[in-house]
């Protein structure tokens, strides 16, 4: 393995530190918090699905009629989709099922057409679409099938009309003033707006064509900022293991049982995993935590215990209140069928201090297991 000389790691870094830069630039701005992204709900196909399918019949409690139909058949834009050409005469179905046993997401029926629509929010569409055109047709021989692909995408199907949501949230957007103005400011018209900006909120995610340039021209300098980054968090594996090995005082042939692995916890940051499947099961880890907007934080999981223990667990993890730098100790316990405990800490901003901490909540670890035997 050839190693960089130093002008042409310093040129390296140079080049990385402009890149983040650059990045940095593209940042967007944060939206607002929904009920829907408070629920962890708001970008799941089939959570998508079931508002939109509520808000799609004129007949429900939601008071606004036709708006999000006649919205939708607007974007579509295709032949028989004219807001006024179309009457459903029946309640939208929700995963209409195929004689193959396969599920159509929304289902409209009208008087002359049917409604058909697929609805993609992060999934390209791999769908047996020629079932569904097959069942349609079985199912409403004399009616018009209008077949919808709505999506954030392009993602052209044959035989199906493409509707972007980027142009249904705006057609949902430039009727949102008329809803407001025309109904009671009630409950249905806060979770439609709530709906309408979750919609635009994915559909951020999507990336734009200055983006686009921008990874087009660095390419090579974000592999190059990928590899580091993930030597950086290998290492921060290697780290926490020799902080457990030291605090559990192990020999070189014991050190070997330990092993680490490294989980992306999205919005939080990575989390490196130590486990020590020898003495604590193959569950039960200590785990440092890189928080996404730095700093640390370690936690402890111990898994394999009845709930009825769920106080002597606790009293084998707990510490002391402060543990040097590492501030406030909390405690919590999840039960379930698997008896979990835990205690971690608030954020460190030193990794040395993190890994400190990090051994003295494997110390903890190990006294439980030592002291209390596991169920098995």
């Amino acid at each position: 393995m050839t190693h960089e000389s130093e002008p042409e790691a310093n040129t390296r870094f140079d080049r990385l530190q402009q890149l983040l830069k650059g990045v940095q630039s593209l940042q967007r701005p944060k939206f607002e918090t929904t009920v829907f992204s408070i629920g962890g709900r708001r970008y799941y196909e089939n959570a998508t699905s079931d508002v939109l399918a509520f808000f799609l019949d004129p007949k429900r409690e939601h008071g606004l009629g036709r708006v999000v139909l006649d919205a939708l058949l607007a974007a579509a834009a295709a032949p028989g989709c004219e807001p006024e050409e179309f009457e459903p005469v029946a309640a939208p179905c929700r995963e209409y099922r195929t004689a193959g046993g396969k599920f159509i997401d929304l289902l409209v029926d009208g008087q002359t057409s049917v409604l058909v629509i697929e609805n993609k929010v992060r999934h390209t569409p791999v769908n047996p679409f020629s079932e569904y055109e097959a069942e349609i047709k079985r199912c409403f021989p004399n009616k018009l099938p209008i077949r919808l692909l709505l999506t954030y995408r392009d993602d052209p199907i044959e035989g199906w009309t493409t509707v972007r949501y980027q142009k249904f949230c705006q057609l949902l957007r430039d009727r949102i003033g008329h809803v407001f103005l025309d109904a009671p400011y009630g409950k249905w018209a806060v979770l439609f707006r709530e709906f309408v900006l979750t919609l635009e909120e994915e559909m951020e995610n999507v990336i734009n064509q200055s983006e686009l340039d921008f990874f087009a021209a660095n390419h090579g300098a974000m592999e190059d900022a990928y590899e580091l980054y993930w030597r950086y968090l290998n290492h921060l594996g290697v780290l926490a293991s020799s902080s457990v090995a030291r605090a559990l005082q192990l020999g070189d042939a014991d050190a070997k049982g330990l092993r680490y692995c490294v989980h992306d916890w999205k919005e939080a940051g990575r989390a490196v995993r130590v486990l020590f499947d020898n003495r604590w099961g193959k569950e039960s880890n200590v785990t440092l935590l890189a928080l996404r907007p730095g700093g640390f934080r370690c936690s402890i999981y111990a898994h394999g215990f009845e709930s009825g223990d769920r106080d002597r667990v606790q009293s084998y993890l707990q510490g002391p209140g402060a543990v040097g730098d590492s501030g406030t100790v909390e405690y919590w316990v999840e039960g379930g069928p698997v008896f979990v405990a835990g205690t971690r800490t608030g954020c460190v901003d030193r990794l040395d201090a993190a890994l400190s901490f990090l051994g003295e909540c494997a110390l903890r670890l190990d006294c439980l297991y030592t002291e209390f035997p596991r169920t098995r």
